[in-house]
């Protein structure tokens, strides 16, 4: 069994999971804790009892469309499963439960009773299962919105920098600047690190530097600008790291 697991905000973070009690939130995070890489948990009472939860809680959390049991075994599984936790392929274990897998279909990466079977109890209430899922739609959304932005802003960061080292080179004697296809890839990674300033910063330590690096004859690139030789001189000239 694994011994990490992820939870998303996109379901831990909605209403719907929020206005729970404190106790079966707590048994929630337990059962995905101690899933399998389906997300089917094979003791659920056992559980309730290690975390002092009463029937009630997993009746909510059944009721609010978190968790799927079946009726014959007692066995339940993660209804969001797949939202929550992404496996690697090589490192996922298919669920011993099989015949339970079956009898259920995957949905938007949810877990949902396979219409027609009948060896497992009811999930969600149809209103509380569309309250969820306009919910997790809504994160959902939010989500991408942020990603996107951040995304934007950082390829205009990307795209300054490699405008201030051509801007640069254009001024200086001696250069013949060579555009090459990963230069957007490099700035970006350094960026991840640094700030538009120290990345403006090394360009102009590259250019004062251009001798010991003769790249009057070889003209003068991004890769080179950034190289790990040439970073690692303008770090301990500037004393910019400890």
């Amino acid at each position: 069994m694994a011994i990490k697991r992820m939870f998303s905000l996109r379901v831990v973070d909605t209403d719907t999971f929020l206005d729970m009690s404190p106790t079966a939130q707590n048994l929630y995070f337990h059962l995905g804790m101690r899933a399998d890489d389906d997300g089917f948990v094979a003791n659920p009472k056992k559980i309730m009892k290690i975390c002092g939860a009463p029937d009630d809680d997993m009746k909510v959390l059944e009721a609010k469309g978190f968790v799927i049991r079946m009726a014959t075994n007692g066995i339940c599984v993660i209804t969001h499963w797949k939202i929550n936790n992404l496996i690697r392929v090589d490192r996922y274990t298919p669920t011993e439960y099989a015949e339970e897998k079956n009898n259920l279909i995957q949905e938007k990466n949810k877990w949902k009773n396979n219409v027609g079977m009948t060896n497992r109890i009811p999930s969600a209430a149809p209103e509380l299962e569309l309250e969820l899922e306009l919910e997790l739609e809504k994160n959902t959304s939010t989500e991408v919105d942020v990603v996107s932005e951040k995304t934007k802003e950082s390829n205009k960061q990307t795209q300054q920098v490699i405008d201030y080292f051509f801007e640069g080179i254009k001024n200086t004697r001696g250069y013949n600047p060579i555009i090459a296809g990963g230069d957007f890839k490099i700035c970006k990674r350094f960026l991840m690190g640094h700030s538009v300033e120290q990345a403006k910063d090394v360009i102009d330590f590259f250019v004062a530097d251009k001798t010991s690096l003769g790249c009057q004859s070889n003209g003068a690139s991004i890769s080179r600008a950034f190289s790990s030789l040439l970073v690692n001189k303008w770090k301990e000239k500037t004393q910019a790291f400890v």
